[in-house]
């Protein structure tokens, strides 16, 4: 029997659209990026924890750059 934990969990990618605060001050610039997490949760956590702000959406995706990989 394997017990998953929050290290052993699958992580999966998140595309995120935020602004960040330490370009273009004092107003940010709002980029769109990606992120793998293990949920969206842990993703928000990390984006705010950068600096980013108006965090306008965290999306669980397939990025276009591992497309026939």
């Amino acid at each position: 029997m394997v017990i998953q934990t929050k290290e052993t969990e699958l992580k999966k990618w998140y595309n995120i659209r935020a602004r960040y605060m330490h370009i273009y001050k004092p107003e940010g610039k709002v980029l769109d990026f990606w992120l793998s997490g293990t949920d969206d949760t842990q993703v928000t956590e990390m984006v705010i924890n950068k600096g980013y702000k108006d965090i306008e959406w965290v999306k669980q995706d397939n990025p276009p750059f591992l497309e026939n990989s």
